[in-house]
């Protein structure tokens, strides 16, 4: 019974779990292993088991010869194909399956059976291939070491919790001298990652600053998905769900004078009281994010602060290739800052805006995408390094 029981639990756990939630960082990896670990005993006592049989069939028999390439091959091509050409899930998974295949037979295969002779059969391709490979290795490491000390680094660690602490979800940047008016940010990861600027900008002025942001989380309070079809993540039900108390525990704590409210989320798919997904541009979806809109609103001005926010903010050109030729090839066309989807939302702050007292909209897309399209750079800085998240530059 425990092969099938734990099968089962492995099915579950892969579906359901994310790395992106804390329950994988506080023993759902260890527990994943150790189910893994028992389904992998089941199957070694048990071979002429039903389960050993459906797990011994050709395909999955291959796939588990060439698993090792799959391992190595999955996080350059996840890391850095993205940053070269917009491909889909499928044609990504397609392309690690190939690489896989033919590292296993030009390489893996070749190298455990004692005959890698095309690398290793002469002294002349001996010496050729070895610092060929060196040299790959090499190059690999610098361009990711750049990359990921570069850039990204930085505003990863400004959207990871670095600002506040591990597991903080608001705190005090630049403490308000006596009598002086208090700023906060909300919103999701893309409000975080403004907290350089917003840090230099309260200094400047004698400001207070509290960051308030949490990743992940939209302001409105729905529970979002970010790979639709598929359902909202136990995070994004957990925002959604205590949205309301972390707003109301940032304005009695802190009585902001002007809370800065920034998320794309609010372009999104989320899931309505049926658990069904809500399709974006849908009247059902635009009466959801407007009442969402609305009542996140309301309570901020009621609390007597002004809200100020810029609405969904369109997404730039993020490809590292462009950012390193500056060329206008196919793949590095800046993108137009008008879609469908974030237009409809932007509608929808306007009307909200419209609708509440003290609630304010400040015009940023002229800066982040001029001329109607979002490059990467706009006048020699590198403004979101991603698309979306903006570097510390950027940022102030």
């Amino acid at each position: 019974m425990l092969g099938p029981l734990a099968a089962a639990a492995t099915a579950v756990l892969l579906f359901v779990t994310s790395d992106t939630v804390g329950f994988y960082y506080h023993g759902g990896a260890t527990t994943i292993a150790v189910v893994m670990a028992v389904l992998i005993g089941a199957v070694e006592l048990a071979p002429a088991s039903p389960l050993a049989r459906l797990l011994s069939i050709t395909p999955a028999r291959w796939v588990g010869k060439i698993s090792y390439g799959l391992y190595l091959w999955h996080w350059p091509v996840i890391m850095f194909l993205p940053e070269v050409a917009n491909l889909g899930a499928k044609v990504t998974g397609v392309l690690i399956l190939a690489l896989a295949t033919v590292s296993y037979y030009l390489v893996e295969l070749p190298v455990r059976q004692g005959r890698p002779r095309f690398a290793v059969s002469t002294p002349l391709r001996l010496a050729v291939t070895v610092p060929v490979v060196l040299g790959c290795v090499a190059a690999s490491v610098v361009v990711s070491t750049n990359w990921a000390i570069g850039l990204q680094k930085q505003q990863l660690i400004a959207m990871n919790g670095a600002p506040c602490g591990n597991g903080v979800l608001m705190c005090w940047r630049v403490t308000a001298p006596q009598g002086r008016p208090v700023i906060t940010v909300v919103g999701d990861s893309t409000a975080m990652a403004l907290d350089p600027g917003f840090v230099d900008l309260a200094r400047q002025r004698g400001w207070g600053y509290v960051l308030a942001a949490k990743q992940g989380c939209g302001i409105s309070g729905l529970p979002y998905t970010l790979k639709a079809p598929n359902p909202p993540a136990p995070y994004q039900v957990e925002c959604a769900k205590t949205a309301d108390e972390r707003l109301r525990t940032l304005l009695d704590t802190y009585h902001p004078t002007m809370v800065f409210a920034l998320s794309n989320f609010e372009t999104l798919h989320y899931a309505g009281t049926d658990s069904k997904l809500v399709e974006p541009l849908t009247p059902e979806w635009t009466a959801g994010v407007h009442g969402s809109l609305r009542h996140f609103a309301e309570q901020v001005t009621a609390s007597g602060a002004a809200l100020v926010t810029p609405g969904v903010l369109p997404v730039s050109l993020s490809a590292q290739a462009c950012l390193e030729t500056q060329k206008a090839t196919k793949n590095c066309k800046p993108l137009p800052a008008s879609t469908p989807t974030g237009d409809a939302a932007n509608t929808i702050y306007q009307q909200v805006a419209g609708e509440t007292r003290g609630m304010h909209l400040l015009g940023a897309r002229q800066y982040i995408c001029p001329n109607g399209t979002c490059p990467m750079v706009v006048d020699g800085l590198v403004l979101r390094y991603d698309g979306v998240h903006f570097t510390p530059q950027g940022a102030r």
